[in-house]
């Protein structure tokens, strides 16, 4: 070459810079980084047959640009391809590559969440993990770490840090004592709370709230949860400033149950879902008759109560098409 730089190959060059001319960077970056210095991989979208796209496999723990350059130079490029790639062949390809410390188990499922675009989830798992390494099992996955032939269903995991006062390590601690949903959480005894985060040095913490909490956020009820919170103090009631929203729950939700007949089970002291579930309908016959009410059947109230506690709204709306005015069909 006339200035001496005939090192240089520039074969890439007017794919990498009509890429940039047209705005797309990430795309560019992803082919830079897998592209061993411009020239080992076919510019996505270059003519010559379907190229691949790039994404960045980066976003699954435990993956770095050293892993995703040779999983790229290795047909696995997206997030959709690596969901379903065979962990024991990722590994002979890293170990062929000098790779040998890395643990791919969970790089499909963290991919898979990626693909699907279930980034909630993804950063919810990611937080149990060590490096990307097995820790607790993927949320919603069909299968456990270890695995066994015939395993029960998964439990669902979802964020119980919306509730005020948990934060990433209490999260971390409920879930590894089976309290993983909303719905666990609301059913849960603040006492028993208490004893797990007290054998794990976090014994400052009060939970007395978070039941309360949880069944809001299993309920959909984010603005009454939200107006709660900003009476609280990292989840402690202030003061006297009693949780009348949380407490007092929308009874009339329960067939059989109007205006009237939820101002006296208040006045009763039954005012959550949880506490009809748990109530007698002896004694609610009892509270319905010294207050000129006695017309009324209780008997299925405890079982639609449950229902709506646990938030199994469509279970309910069954159970209710089937009620007559709350009673049971004759």
């Amino acid at each position: 070459m006339a200035n001496g730089l005939n090192g240089h190959d520039p074969t890439t060059w007017p794919d990498q810079s009509r890429m940039a001319a047209e705005g797309r960077w990430e795309e560019l970056k992803a082919w830079q980084q897998g592209g061993g210095g411009g020239a080992a991989t076919p510019a996505p979208g270059a003519a010559g047959g379907a190229s691949p796209s790039y994404d960045d496999l980066t976003v699954v723990e435990g993956i770095g640009p050293r892993i995703q350059e040779v999983l790229f130079a290795n047909g696995i490029t997206t997030w959709s391809e690596l969901g379903s790639a065979n962990t024991d062949q990722i590994s002979e390809v890293l170990a062929a590559n000098g790779l040998v410390g890395h643990d791919p188990t969970t790089w499909p499922q963290q991919s898979q969440m990626a693909a699907d675009g279930r980034w909630d989830e993804l950063k919810v798992w990611q937080d149990q993990l060590d490096g990307g390494k097995p820790g607790v099992p993927a949320p919603g996955s069909a299968t456990a770490a270890p695995a066994t032939p015939a395993a029960s269903t998964e439990p669902t995991y979802e964020d119980l840090t919306v509730v005020e006062g948990i934060g990433p390590k209490g999260q971390e601690l409920l879930f590894q004592n089976g309290i993983t949903t909303w719905a666990d959480l609301s059913k849960a005894d603040p006492n028993a709370i208490s004893e797990i985060l007290s054998a794990n040095g976090m014994g400052a913490h009060d939970p007395t709230t978070w039941p309360r909490q949880a069944q809001m956020a299993a309920e959909g009820r984010w603005d009454e949860l939200k107006v709660w919170q900003d009476e609280l103090d990292g989840g402690k009631v202030v003061g006297d400033a009693a949780p009348a929203a949380v407490v007092k729950e929308e009874l009339t939700k329960i067939e059989g149950i109007g205006p009237k007949v939820q101002e006296v089970l208040y006045s009763a002291g039954i005012t959550s879902f949880a506490g009809l579930a748990e109530a007698d309908p002896a004694d609610i016959t009892g509270v319905l008759q010294e207050n000129g009410l006695g017309m009324h059947q209780p008997q299925t109230w405890p079982q639609q109560a449950a229902l709506a506690r646990d938030g199994k709204w469509d279970e309910l709306q069954v159970l209710q098409d089937e009620l007559d005015g709350g009673k049971p069909p004759e």
